[in-house]
């Protein structure tokens, strides 16, 4: 998504994970971007390990640049999956 100077994003998702996801919570990540003033990855959500679908409205940190922002959603399980049922940006 492209993004200005002190921008924000909204990001909704919905997520759950099976009976037997054995991984870490997943986690809302922002890829590094020098350009937009991150610059490593950046952690700013961790969702909780339901199999009921939760709903969350995640707002990103205030740009600093213009550029590109670019997020995605990480999990480290061996078994079971985790599903994005919805995911916006505005």
């Amino acid at each position: 998504m492209i993004v200005n100077q002190n921008d924000t994003v909204d990001v909704k998702l919905k997520i759950a994970v099976s009976n037997n996801y054995n991984g870490s919570n997943p986690r809302f990540i922002i890829k590094k971007n020098p350009a937009i003033g991150f610059y490593e990855d950046k952690v700013i959500f961790t969702f909780p390990k339901t199999t009921q679908y939760t709903e969350s409205i995640i707002t990103t940190p205030a740009v600093s640049g213009s550029g590109i922002i670019e997020f995605f959603v990480d999990c480290d399980g061996t078994t079971g999956s985790v599903f994005i049922d919805e995911w916006k940006a505005k």
